[in-house]
């Protein structure tokens, strides 16, 4: 007979190396000693060697205690697989199994349920439990890892493998995991603009708009409050509500300017409005302050020209010209000969000569087409 303290020493071994044979052939009288006090102290140990060795007593205690304390996520997997196949457990126990794993490791489980739950069966019973089990994992996992189980699904889009309510779960949760830390918020912009999705972009683009009435209250949100204003206008973008769009709209340039001017300047985005909304704010910042807190970027009155241009805004055009040559007018003029711009040079060649600045005519000419 071993004493405790040589047994424990056996286990602690054990844990480290892998056992050669059977507790039962060896170690006689005290395998079931040993047994049991390796499968409490490292179950996920047990388990593999129990597994390895085929020895039942020693796979059976291993996961008892693994469905009593849990384990990592691959050991639950792996335990839950097994004992699916072997049913070694009592039904109280695989369901403490279960429940475990369905916690830890949702995304593994799923996968699991998903294809037992697409074998056939006769026995309505079967089925039945196999659409419950699934049902669980999924929530779980759309609760647990909501972006993750988005991104697999919108790859699968298309494929028989596509679960759209394993999608519909996750989006909720999306915007529940944004709520809760707003730095998600940039994921779900992301996820706004590159994917047709326009149920989950109404959720964004309401939530986001919620979460900056409160920023003025909620200091906490300042740091993201950018990216939480462009999940605003991109989720809102992926929509056909018009009112919901205006409305994120003036979010957007209200919390960050800046980002909605080069986001109205980027060539995937075609929002005449937003170019539009974004000049006038632009303008009438200058008309009260003097300056544009939204022009002190670098290469800042060039986006604002490109803007113009690009949603062929006339009338604001005139305006930002104005704004160049009255801040550099040499500048303005060295930009106007670069884009063909007859009328920003004659402003600017006319505001030179006022100011008493020489003007190269050879150069203009030299440059206008």
């Amino acid at each position: 007979m071993k004493t405790r303290a040589e047994l424990e020493k056996l286990v602690e071994m054990a844990s480290r190396k892998p056992l050669m044979q059977k507790p039962s052939e060896v170690l006689g009288k005290d395998a079931l000693k040993f047994i049991k006090m390796f499968a409490e102290e490292y179950p996920s140990e047990a388990f593999f060697s129990g597994i390895d060795l085929k020895d039942d007593s020693l796979t059976k205690a291993a996961l008892v205690q693994i469905s009593e304390q849990g384990s990592d996520k691959e050991t639950l997997i792996e335990a839950y697989k097994f004992q699916k196949k072997n049913g070694i457990l009592d039904n109280n126990q695989e369901y403490r199994l279960r429940q475990i794993a369905v916690e830890v490791n949702p995304k593994g489980m799923y996968s699991i349920d998903l294809e037992e739950a697409a074998k056939e069966s006769e026995d309505n019973i079967v089925t039945w439990t196999r659409n419950r089990d699934l049902r669980q994992s999924r929530q779980y996992f759309a609760m647990q890892a909501p972006f993750e189980a988005y991104d697999i699904q919108m790859e699968k889009s298309g494929t028989k493998e596509f679960d759209e309510d394993l999608r519909a779960l996750a989006r909720p949760n999306m915007v529940l995991s944004a709520l809760r830390h707003p730095r998600n918020f940039q994921r779900l912009g992301e996820i706004a603009r590159y994917r047709a999705d326009d149920e989950l972009g109404m959720m964004t683009a309401n939530a986001a708009l919620e979460i900056l009435e409160q920023s003025e209250t909620n200091k906490s949100i300042n740091r993201e409050r950018s990216s939480i204003a462009t999940a605003a206008y991109l989720g809102a973008r992926s929509t056909y509500d018009s009112y919901l769009q205006d409305k994120a709209r003036e979010a957007y340039i209200k919390h960050d300017l800046r980002c909605a001017a080069l986001l109205a300047l980027d060539e995937g985005n075609d929002d005449s409005k937003l170019g539009r909304i974004v000049i006038q704010r632009v303008l009438g910042q200058i008309e009260e302050q003097g300056k544009s807190s939204a022009l002190n970027w670098a290469d800042s009155r060039r986006v604002a020209y490109e803007i113009c241009r690009k949603y062929k805004l006339n009338d604001l055009q005139d305006k930002i010209r104005e704004v160049m040559v009255s801040e550099y007018p040499k500048s303005a003029l060295d930009y106007g000969l670069k884009e063909n711009d007859k009328k920003l040079v004659k402003m600017a060649r006319a505001k030179l000569i006022q100011i008493g600045e020489k003007v190269d005519e050879a150069e203009i000419r030299l440059f206008q087409r």
